[in-house]
């Protein structure tokens, strides 16, 4: 799985990317080695919202989480369990 990580009014230490590298190991066996994965991290008066959206045979799967910090949200993200499916388009 290819993953790309975007800061939006932020900047991504590298301990952040290598955090959520090992968080997206957890999915490759869900899924083929052409998916893609992309990490959103934006904070906003003070609160650090982490998006993960991964792009795989036709479907979108995405899920956010907000908290105060972006390793937190990343994690709980990472966990939630109310993905949205999307077909992709």
């Amino acid at each position: 799985m290819t993953i790309n990580i975007t800061g939006r009014k932020t900047t991504i230490k590298d301990s952040f990317r290598e955090e959520a590298e090992r968080e997206m190991t957890r999915f490759d066996r869900l899924f083929d080695d052409d998916a893609s994965a992309h990490i959103t991290v934006s904070n906003e008066g003070g609160r650090e919202t982490v998006e993960i959206t991964i792009r795989s045979g036709g479907m979108i799967f995405r899920a956010e989480k907000t908290t105060e910090d972006r390793k937190q949200s990343l994690a709980q993200a990472g966990l939630h369990s109310g993905w949205h499916l999307l077909p992709f388009e």
